[in-house]
């Protein structure tokens, strides 16, 4: 059916594009290699869907004819970067929804590939936006867990990680005694356990460490260098 052909051209379309709008922002802006390849991995699931609808679906394509191929003029400015990724990630999952139903009509299969890749897109946007705004996720916290090795009840990760599952909302490294690379190593570790739960890794002292571990901040005391 031509008609359905077209929806389903149109809303690949809209999955690709957003879905390259966001991984741009992981790769370029946020410079997330965790984040990048669970984004990689999406990108192919979808593709994986896309796939079996570009033949059929780029045949009927006409754009000349579409009534609604020209840019919405009422379109405003995006607020912040976290605004235009959070648009671009509602984008892509309209998109898949949009083609999960309509599949629905003649390819059961097909169809259940597009939810499970929609509820994927779901499950990152979360994560993605969490690492955009760190600041904005200060106001809301209610708990910060401290962590220093001397003083916690077993090995510093999974003391971190009981503490997350407990519902911290961030954590503070406060390491003085390791050495820079041992340091940044674990920093690093308690970084991407901190945003698998949507929390924060705040470092201690050490901007330098905090920035090369990908945490969400650095604690300076009142004769810290700024």
């Amino acid at each position: 059916m031509r008609s359905l052909d077209r929806i389903l051209d149109a809303n690949a379309n809209r999955a690709r594009e957003a879905l390259r709008v966001v991984e741009d922002y992981v790769r370029f802006v946020l410079d997330d290699s965790s984040l990048a390849r669970e984004l990689k991995t999406l990108r192919h699931r979808t593709a994986r869907v896309l796939g079996r609808l570009e033949f059929r679906c780029a045949a009927a394509r006409d754009v000349a004819a579409d009534v609604g191929r020209e840019p919405d003029p009422g379109k405003t400015p995006y607020a912040s970067v976290r605004e235009a990724v959070s648009a671009n990630f509602k984008r892509l999952a309209e998109a898949l929804r949009s083609i999960e139903e309509w599949t629905r009509l003649e390819n059961l299969a097909l169809s259940h590939e597009a939810g499970t890749a929609r509820f994927a897109a779901y499950a990152l946007e979360t994560r993605v936006l969490a690492a955009a705004d760190p600041r904005a996720r200060l106001a809301p916290g209610r708990l910060c867990v401290l962590l220093t090795q001397s003083l916690a009840a077993g090995p510093l990760e999974r003391v971190a990680r009981r503490a997350l599952e407990g519902g911290a909302g961030m954590l503070q490294l406060r390491e003085k005694d390791l050495a820079g690379r041992a340091l940044v190593d674990l920093a690093g570790r308690l970084s991407r356990l901190a945003r698998r739960f949507g929390a924060l890794l705040i470092v201690n002292d050490r901007a330098d460490v905090a920035a090369a571990a990908g945490a969400d901040g650095v604690h300076l005391g009142h004769d810290d260098l700024p």
